[in-house]
């Protein structure tokens, strides 16, 4: 009979008592689970463990051993049965209270066999083996894996090779058949193949499909594909002799091969390289992947130590890094979560049986194993629990002795961990943004600037690699700036983007991969190629702001430009010069050319004036410098690109003459590099922080630290790793916001169908980002307050001034010739169009897929449909907060939501400010979206902090953080709530908007959902949960947070929070306690702590969504229309158009208003009423800090004092009706009281924990932990939940509250604590029946418990780092009773203290 040990204690008042301890001590450390209840020292619900060990004449001698020994420690003894062929043994059930366990290191074939065999039984075997024979990983109830699947596996080294460079070639080995049935092989390349066509491979790839017999000549033809350049195989066949001889002739191959293999040929590959004879493929190059770790792999060093402690000294030791560890600690898993399946079963209520058991281990079943490991969730769809493959290396140990071995050493970063609704391959998300490489080009020996740009480079980007999602490379170093070695090197890297330092344009030196924010070494004039993007001034920019500036200037100096002939040629520089200085209206004085090798001197330059200096070499800045010191009315400006690779020059140059530097100018948009006292950008302040020190306080550090930013924004939406799909990402997005620097747009131009390529094509892009330039001087870049001399000025990429800058009366005849050109080119592209609209239609109609499609739209009214609405927490407040960075989130969050309803084939039904309602035909489909909204916006790269910043700022915490759960940071940009409701609705279709929307009661509690959630949850009714299936429920997560009654909703509704990103734990809605978020329903109160949920929900407000005009928009709607009055309608509308889109507010068609005045007052209220919401925040948030501050000057009021009082329970009860009687919420008020009463405020009668003398005595912590208190310290005991109710005397009271089940505490307890459990509300509530003791209970309830805390404990409750449990201590005075929780508890650990009160002995 398995069974825990019972002590029973007893409470002595005044004395200690010590059992026997070590005996039940050394068998508490044997027991790892206590699957019992007992009372009285008598077990009530104990049960007999049967254990079967299946193995083979071939199975692993290390992982029997660890299982056996694993199994062992926890009083279960395995009996072996050796199988050799199929249908030669069956599993059976137990009997009675006898659970029969399996463990299995069976092949594949016999694995499949008695699975099948066990199909009419309630047996299920645990086993980690993979063969790579047969496709086992079919559902099956009978079969629980702890390991990840083999295509898993697969995805891990295919993930290692794309993060690493896409290679030219790419070899897969498989074998199709095995035995009749499908092998792994092939369902592993089936899912290899639907993955590289997502990953839009480009490259060769070869396969070989294996046969039975083993052609040689077939293969070594096959090995001879990989026998030049870099190239990867894919080795995935079954373990045999074949496989051996396979193995031994790839390795021949070539030096440049990468040899990747799967777990369960980590033996064949250890072995038969050590037995290769001058393999060609070296050590290193052999990859194998394993779903379990070695012993000595210290990224698991907490597992990996308890494994050392439970394997001891078994017999034969394992080797360090061996695949006999490997498959050791495989052993170890499977015995250690089939003892964990058994510990679900310590909380039974009935007698265990086999169909018990085996009916609840796919109930959402999660085991860490050792602390590190994590396995499950095992579910109805899910019976893998495999939740990690890591990649190995061979390396060689012990070599040149004897005993020289091959051993695995880790491959850093290269681990892919499975998310925990990730099951199968097909469910695994790669990461495709790490997939993305961008590189920068290091030179050696070229010259200073080159050399100092790579030192720049060098020294920065790794910290501004920090928080980059993309991978980083480096090309190079070059020895010389030829454009034919420039291109051959870029040509050659499998990097798709390059940034840095730039040899030649493009328009010289063509190249694929794109160039973000390239440096040019020599002068380039504007690149118009889609595959160049700027993020500073183009040189034709910076020539149009320095014109712009000199035209406007009161005394205009004369202008004179030096321009040497190296980059572009000094014809086309100047012939660009004259065009933007013409355009301006300034003249050129004079332009001198000099030759490539020619040096600058004095005579070049004027006395007077400002001078453009262009080609400059390294000698020409101390020319420079003294012509300036000598003529003081001479100043010059230089190209940002010299500016950058000339920096350090720059700096030792005009260092010590300050009156020179300021009259040293540069043109750019980029904010200040160098510190500042005020005036700080946010974009500064962060460049800043990552640089190591003052010498990369530089424009080249700046660049590099910007072009980082961009390229993981650009890579976080590329939809593969492919330099289109980046470039698609960069023009799809449009807008870069880093931080307070707005880039962009960047935009395709021109773009029509065309019937020829039967596509989409473009005649033009917009691929340059600076907005704001202004014109700097070196000295007051390099000051402390200083800031640019003129400036922002708004310059196309041509170098033309915007409209916006110049007199509305020249407007007419100022257009560039570029835009002549897009005029023409615009009437060509119409005649094609028109010529071709019939077949443009087909096209449209079949590719356009958008979240809008009618088609998508639910239209049955006599169907149920599924809204989901989601809302943006906060949304006002952040727009006053930080509205800049509210601009680019609003945009992120309504495309990531779009593409999802578009992923999902739902329907937008409208949007409303940043509010979405959402249509779904499908319950799942509407349970999916809400889920992948909540992850992808969890994910995004918000560009910066601003908005957490901001949620700081404001005082909306987050609620808790699980990092028991995946180890993520769950809190991250904008926070959104989700409702999902689903009901029939009336569907009606606008002839307005052509699109369908719906009205009824199941609109209104949908909204009302929303309203009620907190931002980055979701939660759903129960007539949704209701609509899944039991394999749909099995693929998510919900928590029951039971009936709740929703404001103008008639009956109470089952609320359900969907589980979405892993550690989030919300607070109350009023209080930000760890409690159930919609507790607060019941005292009336609304989402947000808004007046009424149509504040916060503006999809409830329908039909007079125009017409209704709250109090002081007026106004600001009066101050509006006084500030636009200079304006025509025509040019309103246009302005508060552009408004409404930067704020991201509802703009309505102008096809729905009679009138363009009509439409005019609709877009002035919406930027009123936006404004105005602004304002109001602004001001409350002012009142609510000086009535803080009034509060605080308070703080220690006599009314305060007095709760120093004999009676602590009623002082406790009486402050709480004085100080909160005017609270909405009584529950949450009490808490914060309670706790102040008993642990911050001077006098009060209860004393801390452990201050008082106490009894001594053992804690029994069901089953999980064992404590021995100090003779100073309290007293604890403890007793499971499961305890039938006890003989039970109240001495001294009675609790003040009912229950089903009412036990002592403490054994002998009578006149004690008691729990009173009551079983219809899921109420947990404890009595102290003491007048001299107070109880303190200490508990610890599992993670996934849903509870509402009671309000001793509410605000209170803490999350363990490490398990994610939920912990803290509730506080009984003597007589009171105290409710700790409300709901499921799934696990649990309690112990309790008597403390002396007071007024006791």
């Amino acid at each position: 009979m398995w069974q825990s040990p019972q002590l029973v204690m007893n409470r002595c008042k005044g004395i200690s008592t010590h059992p026997s301890v070590t005996p039940v001590l050394l068998l508490l450390l044997l027991v790892l689970c206590a699957p019992v209840s007992a009372q009285g020292g008598s077990l009530r619900d104990s049960f007999d463990v049967q254990c079967f060990l299946l193995q083979t004449t071939e199975s692993s001698t290390a992982a029997l051993n660890a299982v056996d020994v694993t199994a062992q420690k926890a009083s279960i003894t395995c009996a072996r049965e050796i199988l050799s062929s199929p249908l030669a043994w069956a599993p059976t059930d137990g009997s009675g209270s006898t659970l029969n366990v399996y463990m299995s290191t069976l092949s594949d074939t016999l694995l499949s066999s008695v699975v099948a065999a066990s199909s009419s039984t309630s047996c299920t075997l645990v086993t980690s083996i993979s063969e790579g024979v047969l496709d086992t990983r079919g559902m099956s109830k009978n079969v629980y894996f702890t390991n990840a699947d083999p295509a898993t596996e697969m995805l891990a080294l295919m993930s290692y090779v794309m993060i690493n460079g896409a290679p030219p070639k790419i070899g897969f080995v498989y074998t199709k058949t095995a035995e009749g049935k499908t092998s792994a092989g092939a369902a592993v390349y089936q899912e290899f193949l639907r993955r590289m066509g997502e990953l839009a491979y480009t490259g060769t790839l070869v396969t070989y499909e294996a046969t039975q017999d083993y052609d040689s000549a077939k293969f070594a033809a096959f090995s001879k594909n990989f026998e030049s350049g870099i190239s990867v195989v894919f080795f995935f066949l079954p373990a045999g002799s074949s496989t051996d001889s396979m193995f031994v002739e790839l390795i021949k191959s070539s030096g440049e091969v990468q040899v990747l293999m799967p777990s369960w040929l980590i033996r064949t590959a250890t072995s038969q390289y050590l037995a290769a004879t001058s393999p060609k493929v070296p050590a290193r190059n052999i990859i194998v992947s394993s779903t379990n770790p070695h012993p000595q792999d210290n990224n698991f060093k907490k597992s990996m130590d308890q494994f050392k402690k439970d394997y001891g000294n078994t017999k034969p030791a394992l080797a360090s890094s061996s695949v006999d560890g490997i498959e050791a600690v495989a052993g170890w898993i499977t015995a250690r979560a089939t003892v964990a399946t058994l510990q679900h079963h310590t909380l039974w209520t009935e007698s265990p049986t086999q169909k018990l058991y085996f009916d609840r281990l796919l109930e959402q079943r999660v085991y860490t194993i050792g602390g590190n490991i994590v396995l499950g969730a095992y579910s109805s769809s899910c019976n893998v629990g495999g939740r990690m493959v890591l990649l190995y290396s061979l390396r060689a140990m012990n070599d040149g002795e004897p005993s020289a071995y091959y051993g695995l050493t880790s491959i850093p970063g290269a681990s892919l961990m499975l998310k925990p609704w990730e099951c199968h391959a097909v469910d695994v998300a790669l990461n495709i943004s790490k997939m993305v490489r961008a590189a920068y080009v290091k030179y050696h020996s070229v010259g200073e600037n080159a050399n100092y740009m790579t030192t720049q480079m060098d020294n920065m980007i790794p910290a501004a690699m920090a928080s980059a999602i993309f991978t980083k490379a480096t090309i190079g170093p070059l020895d010389n700036l030829a454009d034919t070695t420039w291109k051959a090197a870029l040509d050659k890297s499998p990097t798709i983007a390059v940034f840095g330092a730039a040899s030649a344009g493009v328009d010289k030196s063509p190249v694929e991969k794109v160039l973000v924010e390239p440096v040019f070494l020599q002068p380039t004039l504007y690149q118009n190629a889609s595959n160049v993007v700027y993020l500073t001034a183009t040189n034709e920019q910076q020539l149009g702001a320095v014109a712009t500036w000199v035209a406007k200037s009161a005394v205009a100096p004369d202008v004179y430009a030096v321009l040497r002939n190296s980059g572009a040629s000094a014809t086309a520089m100047q012939s660009t010069l004259q065009r933007i200085t013409t355009r301006a209206g300034v003249t050129v004085k004079s332009v001198k050319t000099l030759g490539a090798g020619d040096k600058l001197s004095s005579s070049d330059l004027p006395k007077s004036g400002l001078v453009l200096l262009t080609g400059i070499m390294q000698s020409d800045i101390g020319t420079l410098q003294k012509h300036m010191q000598s003529n003081t009315d001479t100043r010059v400006i230089l190209l940002f690109d010299e500016v950058t690779q000339w920096y350090r020059e720059i700096e030792k140059v005009f260092a010590a003459r300050p009156s020179s530097g300021e009259r040293l100018l540069f043109v750019t948009n980029l904010p200040p590099w160098t510190p500042k006292k005020r005036d700080i950008s946010r974009l500064s302040a962060d460049f800043l922080a990552a640089t190591i020190g003052p010498g990369y306080h530089s424009p080249a550090s700046m660049r590099g630290f910007l072009a980082v930013r961009a390229l993981s924004m650009l890579s976080y939406n590329a939809a593969n790793p492919s330099i289109s799909a980046l470039l698609d990402a960069l023009y799809t997005q449009q807008v870069l916001q880093m931080n307070d620097l707005t880039l962009g747009p960047f935009k395709r131009t021109g773009c029509a169908y065309s019937p020829r390529s039967n596509q989409v094509e473009c005649a033009g892009v917009l691929n340059g980002g600076a907005g704001g330039i202004y014109i700097w001087s070196y000295s007051d870049m390099k000051g402390e307050t200083n800031g640019p001399i003129a400036g922002p000025y708004v310059v196309n990429l041509f170098g033309y001034v915007d409209a916006h800058f110049e007199d509305s009366s020249s407007s007419g005849d100022a257009r560039s010739s570029s835009s002549k050109s897009t005029i023409i080119a615009s009437v060509a592209v119409c005649v094609v169009v028109m010529a071709a609209v019939a077949a443009a239609a087909i096209i449209c109609v079949l590719c356009t897929r958008d979240s809008r499609d009618n088609r998508n739209a639910p239209r049955d009214e006599n169907e149920p449909v599924t809204l989901i609405f989601t809302d943006i927490e906060s949304s006002t407040a952040l727009w006053a907060t930080a509205p800049q960075a509210m601009s680019s989130a609003v945009a992120l969050h309504h495309k990531l939501i779009r593409q999802l309803v578009t992923k999902y084939k739902c329907y937008e039904v409208k949007t409303i400010g940043d509010s979405f309602m959402i249509a779904c035909k499908q319950s799942f489909a509407a349970v999916q979206l809400a889920r992948d909204i909540q992850v992808e916006l969890h994910q995004a790269d918000w560009g910066s902090t601003a908005i957490d910043d901001a949620y700081e700022l404001i005082g909306k915490r987050s609620g808790g953080t699980d990092p028991g759960e995946c180890g993520l940071r769950p809190w991250s940009g904008l926070r959104v709530r989700a409702g999902v409701h689903r009901g029939l609705a009336e569907v009606r279709f606008d002839d307005v908007t052509k699109g369908y929307d719906y009205y009824g009661n199941v609109v209104n509690t949908a909204a009302r959902t929303e309203s009620v959630s907190c931002g980055g949850q979701v939660i759903c009714t129960s007539s949704v949960v209701e609509a899944l299936t039991e394999e749909e429920q099995g693929t998510v997560q919900f928590v029951a947070l039971g009936p709740h009654q929703l404001r103008g909703v008639a009956e109470p509704i089952e609320m359900y929070e969907l589980r979405t990103v892993p550690g989030r734990v919300f607070p109350s809605k009023e209080s930000d306690i760890g409690a159930n978020p919609l507790a607060s329903l019941a005292a009336g109160a609304d989402a947000d702590g808004a007046p009424n949920a149509e504040e916060g929900n503006p999809m409830l407000v329908q039909e007079d969504a125009f017409t209704k005009v709250a109090a002081g928009v007026e106004p600001v709607a009066e101050v509006l229309d006084v500030y636009f009055s200079v304006y025509t309608n025509h040019q309103k509308i246009k302005l508060l158009q552009k408004t409404c889109k930067y704020f991201c507010l509802p703009s309505p068609p102008r096809r729905m208003f009679a009138s363009n005045e009509a439409y005019l007052n609709s877009l002035m209220l919406t930027v009123a009423t936006r404004t105005s919401a602004v304002i109001d925040f602004r001001h409350r948030k002012l009142e609510s800090e000086m009535l803080r501050s009034a509060a605080e000057n308070q703080a220690n009021a006599p009314a305060i004092e007095s709760v120093a009082h004999q009676d602590a329970a009623a002082e406790l009860r009486r402050h709480s009706s004085v100080f909160f009687s005017g609270v909405d919420s009584p529950v949450a008020g009490e808490s914060k009281l309670r706790r102040s009463v008993m642990i911050d405020l001077p006098g009060a009668s209860l004393p801390r924990h452990g201050n008082s003398d106490g009894t001594m005595m053992l804690v029994m912590d069901n089953g999980e932990l064992l404590t021995l208190c100090s003779s100073a310290g309290p007293s604890y005991t403890e007793k499971p939940l499961e305890v039938s109710e006890a003989t039970k005397v109240y001495k001294n009271g009675a609790p003040s509250i009912s229950g089903d089940e009412a036990s002592p505490c403490f054994e002998g307890g009578n006149g004690l604590l008691f729990r009173i459990i009551d079983k219809a509300t899921k109420r947990w509530a404890f009595y102290n029946d003491t007048t001299d003791f107070v109880m303190h209970v200490y508990f610890s309830v599992g993670r996934t418990s849903a509870v509402k805390w009671g309000p001793g404990v509410a605000g209170k409750v803490t999350q363990a780092e490490e398990t994610g449990r939920y912990e803290g201590e509730l506080i009984v005075p003597p007589l009171a009773t105290e409710v700790l929780m409300t709901g499921r508890v799934n696990g649990y650990t309690m112990r309790y203290c008597a403390m002396p009160s007071g007024n006791g002995e």
